[in-house]
């Protein structure tokens, strides 16, 4: 299965005209492109799992040149995601120096950990969109496959990302009330 996927993910490269080595890795990521590396990752067990979990199951070709497209998207926008890197490094480095409950109260520290997740969000859309485009040039997948894995796709970092955003809420209105009696 896992060479079936990797030719899928091949062929959709090259449909597009474009070149990126696919490097398979137990990452728990069912795909994932390597910025740095400039190259796509699969790990196709969480792949096929992943695949598994969307209520609207696609062929398993679709699915898969979806995701490529996906990641094919975050490539064209490589010099933004290399970019982000200081920043990143940064919300790396406060999270080793400072303990969950630290990061949760204080809302100069949770704002560069929302900060990042609202930047990582936009890569997020951004590839999508690249994605979309590159797929009405070639016509690769349905148009309902590609909305859907979008929104998909895009619902799971908004879940992932929610909380930090109410705890920031939360504590700003907590500080503004304090300022203001």
């Amino acid at each position: 299965m896992e060479q079936e996927i990797q030719l899928i993910i091949r062929k959709t490269i090259a449909a597009v005209g474009m070149e990126l080595n696919v490097i398979p890795r137990n990452t728990g990521v069912n795909m994932m492109y390597d910025f740095i590396q400039h190259c796509i990752l699969v790990d196709s067990d969480r792949l096929l799992s992943a695949k598994d979990e969307m209520k609207n199951g696609f062929p398993l070709n679709e699915y898969v040149q979806a995701l490529t497209l996906h990641e094919l998207g975050h490539a064209l926008d490589r010099k933004a995601l290399l970019a982000s890197l200081p920043g990143t490094r940064e919300v790396i480095e406060l999270k080793r120096k400072h303990d969950q409950q630290e990061l949760y109260s204080s809302t100069h520290l949770l704002k560069k950990l929302v900060d990042e997740n609202d930047q990582d969000y936009l890569f997020e859309e951004t590839a999508w969109n690249h994605a979309e485009r590159l797929n009405n040039t070639y016509q690769l997948v349905s148009t309902t496959c590609m909305v859907q894995m979008k929104l998909h796709g895009l619902a799971t970092y908004q879940q992932a990302f929610s909380k930090d955003r109410i705890i920031y809420d939360g504590l700003v209105a907590a500080e503004t009330a304090l300022i203001d009696e």
